[in-house]
């Protein structure tokens, strides 16, 4: 990682990522009528030959919603959810007369993926002046062995593994995906050539009240 970004390079890139997971939970908050925050989490890159550990400890079938990025920083997404998280997205979203309702269930959580894929995708373009676009969030059902397989298999093609996770947090309810985001070079290049300027800093600055109303 430390050949990748430097340590103040490093810190932009999560105050950058930040803003961009706080655009997210808006994003969520506004449709689960509900208050609801993000954990912290911290931006790591890794090049293509490291481990990828997706943190779930059971061979069990997980929903895997993968978002395919183009444009001028092309990416992949993964969010993936335990069933028993998939459970609570249900009874926090659906009305009780539909949370047992496997269709209703999926296109519940293809929203969901849909919505925090986008606002990230968003907050990244307008940031860079850059094209990136999202295509709608495809679900599979896989066990962590596959999902590992999946990841990888897209990450050949690219030279950078860019992660994040983090955690849903409500009143009386907390949800534990893993958000996993791969990108190319350009993503760093990118994040390394803005770093330094006054102007970006100054205005992720300016967004840490923001940014503290959804990450805790």
């Amino acid at each position: 990682m430390e050949n990748l970004l430097t340590k103040d390079e490093q810190d932009f890139a999560n105050k950058l990522m930040s803003l961009a997971l706080a655009n997210s939970a808006a994003s969520f908050a506004q449709m689960a009528n509900i208050d609801i925050k993000l954990q912290s989490a911290q931006v790591q890159l890794k090049p293509i030959d490291e481990d990828i550990k997706p943190n779930f400890p059971f061979e069990e079938k997980l929903y895997a919603l993968v978002s395919q990025v183009i444009g001028d920083i092309p990416a992949h997404s993964y969010l993936i959810f335990k069933p028993v998280d998939a459970a609570k997205l249900s009874m926090l979203c659906l009305p009780p007369n539909m949370q047992e309702n496997i269709e209703m269930q999926h296109a519940l959580q293809i929203e969901i993926a849909n919505i925090l894929t986008a606002s990230v995708v968003t907050h990244l373009s307008n940031f860079f002046k850059v094209k990136i676009f999202g295509y709608v969030p495809e679900l599979h059902q896989l066990t962590k062995k596959e999902i590992r397989q999946k990841i990888e298999k897209e990450m050949d093609k690219e030279t950078v593994s860019f992660f994040l996770k983090t955690s849903f947090v409500t009143s009386n309810l907390q949800i534990d995906p893993d958000f996993i985001w791969t990108f190319n070079q350009v993503f760093v290049d990118m994040v390394k050539s803005i770093a330094q300027s006054q102007e970006s800093e100054l205005y992720l600055t300016q967004q840490k009240q923001f940014v503290a109303q959804y990450i805790v």
